[in-house]
């Protein structure tokens, strides 16, 4: 059985979670330009391909909710804040769920 890349990016790429429908992966990868970890999604023949956050941070391990719907991720701010993400699982309507404090106390 041979062996197909899937994901866009150079390398690096990790934390691969399948959709509750299997037909797409969620992975962290490297945004174009290679200087931010991102969340992306690609159906799971490699497939088309799509950068769901853009944020000049990091964020990585994303999540599908049961329903395939939804996308959680964690974001490492530069203010050394941790938050979590949760977003449609296009991308789309992105928004904080969860804050952390700076030595990792929640707000």
């Amino acid at each position: 059985m041979g062996k197909n890349r899937l994901a866009a990016s150079s390398g690096g790429d990790s934390f691969l979670v399948w959709s509750p429908a299997g037909d797409r992966i969620a992975y962290t990868g490297w945004d174009p330009a290679g200087w931010y970890r991102n969340v992306w999604s690609i159906n799971t023949d490699g497939s088309d391909p799509a950068q769901l956050t853009f944020f000049a941070v990091a964020e990585t391990h994303g999540s599908y909710s049961p329903d395939g719907q939804k996308i959680v991720c964690t974001q490492y701010r530069n203010d050394s804040r941790t938050d979590i993400l949760v977003m449609d699982a296009d991308g789309s309507n992105i928004a904080p769920l969860l804050s952390s404090g700076h030595n990792g106390g929640a707000d």
